[in-house]
Parts: structure tokens; C-alpha cells; sequence
């Protein structure tokens, strides 16, 4: 497992992934992603994070993250 650098907002994820990620998952179909972004209560993101991937790749393309205010989770995990 590889845990990339944040990458600064829910749209520079996508934009990451499609950018870098996607030829790599074409030529190694045993590869998967998971994609940490922040929903900040915007009930239409998760949509538009799904469109953003491709068709043939969604079910090795995973997208979690916070409904709302992650930085007060991260806090509370400590360092």
C-alpha cells in the first residue's frame, strides 16, 4: 500500500487521479485506489467525484471521506 501527499482540495484529488493515476491503472488492472476527500456537506460531491472516474475503472476506484469538518477528526487523533 502507498499513501500519496495530500493533494489540497477535493477537486486537485480528481484532477491527480486522472492526471497520474489513471494510465497507471490501465497497464496494472490488479491496482486499486481509494480517494480521500473532503464532502464539506455538499450532498451532490460524492456525484460529482463519481463522474470524474472512469467508467471501466469504478469498481477499483473507492472515494471516502468526512460529511462535514475532517479537521476536527484529525485533531482528535493526535499527531
Amino acid at each position: 500500500m502507498q499513501v500519496l501527499d495530500v493533494a489540497g482540495g477535493w477537486r486537485n484529488v480528481l484532477s491527480l487521479f486522472n492526471s497520474d493515476h489513471v494510465v497507471e491503472m490501465e497497464l496494472n488492472t490488479n491496482r486499486f485506489m481509494v480517494l480521500l476527500i473532503d464532502f464539506d456537506d455538499e450532498e451532490n460531491r460524492l456525484e460529482k467525484a463519481k463522474a470524474d472516474i472512469p467508467e471501466h475503472m469504478a469498481d477499483r476506484v473507492f472515494i471516502l471521506g468526512a460529511s462535514s469538518d475532517p479537521e476536527t477528526f484529525k485533531a482528535k487523533m493526535g499527531p
